[in-house]
């Protein structure tokens, strides 16, 4: 691998993973994108967030578009790029939108799916 295709990669963070997530569980997730990353790096002393460095950027949106707030063992996960790498690619880019009275029962995905409407959602949280 030339030092040229590493510096390609793209890593994405999977977050509010939910309890008890297995190695196992992270590879049936990403089973469908198993030949377009490196590797996935899972802290088992911190298993609420797992980093997966992707062959290229384009695989890598594609793959956090489809999955981004879908359900892994009943909990809906953030995907988001690795924010350092993202931030320095995207320094003027600094935009954060707060959205209130969001109605009670909306589905996670629902809403990542409907503010992709305006543009790349980098993060959603919802409480």
């Amino acid at each position: 691998m030339s030092s040229e295709n590493l510096s390609q990669k793209i890593t994405l963070i999977l977050c509010d993973l939910p309890p008890g997530v297995t190695q196992s569980d992270i590879k049936s997730f990403l089973s469908e994108y198993k030949s377009n990353f490196y590797l996935f790096n899972m802290n088992a002393e911190n298993p609420t967030k797992v980093k997966v460095e992707f062959k290229d950027l384009e695989i890598a949106d594609k793959y956090r578009h489809e999955l981004n707030q879908k359900k892994l063992k009943n909990k809906n996960i953030r995907i988001m790029r690795e924010e350092k790498i993202f931030l320095k690619k995207n320094k003027d880019v600094k935009y954060n939108l707060y959205v209130k009275n969001i109605p009670k029962g909306k589905d996670p995905r629902e809403i990542y799916e409907y503010f992709l409407k305006f543009g790349d959602v980098f993060s959603l949280k919802i409480n």
